[in-house]
């Protein structure tokens, strides 16, 4: 991993960037085929670079951002197991890793508003982006695999495994009594965005495929007391 860390105009603008490369050896990988859980070990590679700007254009107020372009994927994983109703395994070599986004971005700005002596209220909102992910292996070889039930639907299954690309919200206001006291209200996921964070996939004997997935939190509005000792 290299980089580096700037300071420019006078403190009011901060530029990082990074670039990386990661090499993972004996990787696990749990895969749920039919009712056992089984953990393969793999190699994987990540090449990446991360790219940080923070800029504060007057007093009180904060602009920032992040993005990171990765490219991950499998080292030698020829004999991965495949969970698709076919039969015996697949090669995952160079394919890129499950749930791993190759774009991710993250915006935010904050205004903090002073109201005399300790006291402030702070606007804030956070965005990110996450490109899309496939949040199961077996999706890398799904166009090569014949299946043996034709209850078994590919469209279907490539619907429910790949996550598309998505932006999420969050804003927030905080007042801060003092150095130590702080109340915040936020509302998570603005837009209400459904997206998905894991698929499950079975199919065992006689079963029918069964599918299942799971779905982040949608908006959620709450509060917070933060108290400092």
């Amino acid at each position: 991993e290299a980089g580096f860390k700037s300071s420019l105009l006078d403190r009011r603008l901060r530029v990082n960037a990074t670039v990386f490369h990661y090499d993972y050896k004996d990787l696990q990988v749990a895969q749920l085929i039919g009712t056992s859980n089984i953990l393969a070990n793999t190699t994987a590679k990540v090449d990446g670079v991360e790219l940080e700007v923070l800029a504060r254009p007057v007093q009180g107020w904060i602009i920032g951002g992040d993005a990171a372009f990765i490219n991950p994927r499998y080292g030698s994983f020829p004999n991965a197991v495949a969970n698709l109703d076919v039969t015996g395994v697949t090669d995952l070599s160079g394919r890129i890793l499950a749930k791993a986004a190759k774009r991710t971005a993250h915006l935010f700005t904050s205004y903090e508003l002073p109201l005399g002596g300790e006291k402030s209220i702070t606007f804030r909102t956070d965005w990110n982006y996450s490109s899309r992910v496939n949040l199961r292996e077996e999706f890398a070889n799904l166009d090569s695999f014949v299946f043996s039930d034709p209850l078994v639907s590919r469209e279907a299954l490539r619907d429910a495994i790949i996550q598309n690309a998505y932006w999420l919200g969050d804003a927030s206001v905080s007042f801060a009594l003092n150095k130590k006291f702080k109340i915040t209200g936020f509302v998570r996921n603005l837009t209400d965005k459904h997206y998905r964070t894991t698929a499950f996939l079975n199919k065992d004997g006689a079963l029918a495929a069964l599918m299942g997935l799971s779905y982040a939190p949608p908006r959620t509005y709450g509060a917070s007391l933060d108290f400092a000792f």
